[in-house]
């Protein structure tokens, strides 16, 4: 089990949650990139990045 920062624990336990990665404005891709994957490594099925155009 991927072992989750006490202040974000509480996700795993909504299992019907959306999880919306917004990005900010100023973040490189690298940046982006590393924050997705870490919202993947425990939520892949639920997570989205939102895109602002």
């Amino acid at each position: 089990m991927t072992d989750l920062r006490g202040d974000i624990a509480h996700l795993k336990y909504l299992p019907d949650c959306l999880l919306i990665l917004v990005p900010q404005r100023s973040a490189t891709l690298a940046e982006t990139l590393d924050r997705a994957q870490w919202l993947a490594s425990f939520a892949a099925d639920r997570a989205w990045i939102a895109l602002e155009l």
